[in-house]
């Protein structure tokens, strides 16, 4: 799974995305179970978010941040969830995962050009 691991945005994102076809085919764990966190660790990415296909047609999202800085719930609040600075998550219904790939890469993208417009005052 971590083979499909993207890397955007110069970097500062880390996105990966699992469908239900592929958590059926390997049923060893529920992917959103803690590697959300693992990928924290990855060096200089400001955002991470892992999108999992759900039975309903409900789209799981969970971001993480290692960033002091950066606040993932206002993010996760843009798109109907919520959570804490470092850890959020909400859930889209009604979406195929490429839609939602679009619609919360500009939600981050949003995020993190008024975070750059703040740091530089």
């Amino acid at each position: 799974m971590l083979n499909r691991l993207e890397l955007l945005r110069g970097g500062r994102v880390a996105l990966l995305m699992t469908s239900l076809a592929e958590q059926e085919a390997a049923p060893v764990y529920d992917p959103s179970e803690g590697l959300a966190d693992f990928l924290t660790r990855v060096d200089d990415v400001d955002v991470i978010c892992l999108l999992v296909e759900r039975d309903g047609g409900e789209i799981k999202g969970s971001l993480r941040t290692a960033s002091p800085r950066l606040q993932m719930k206002q993010i996760a609040c843009r798109l109907g969830g919520g959570g804490h600075d470092s850890r959020a998550g909400f859930s889209l219904f009604g979406l195929s995962m490429a839609a939602a790939r679009v619609k919360v890469l500009a939600e981050i993208d949003a995020y993190l050009a008024g975070a750059a417009g703040q740091d530089s005052r």
